[in-house]
């Protein structure tokens, strides 16, 4: 599933129509929310493949760290 495809079903949960207006005031705020939810999931995966590199050491632990550091 890439970024549009995951864009779309948001759209269609909280009520968003094909040009972008939603069709509840509050759709936007949520859509943002579940946005940052799914960055937030696809960082913390990258950050425990770098955790999972034992033999890289501190760098690892510092590269994992600096994506954790990136969520919202």
């Amino acid at each position: 599933m890439n970024r549009e495809d995951i864009i779309k079903l948001a759209n269609k949960a909280y009520g968003i129509d094909e040009e972008g207006k939603p069709f509840h005031p509050s759709a936007l705020l949520h859509l943002e929310i579940f946005a940052n939810l799914v960055a937030s999931a696809q960082l913390e995966e990258v950050a425990l493949e770098f955790d999972k590199m034992k033999a890289f050491g501190d760098t690892a632990a510092s590269f994992a760290a600096f994506v954790r550091g990136m969520k919202k």
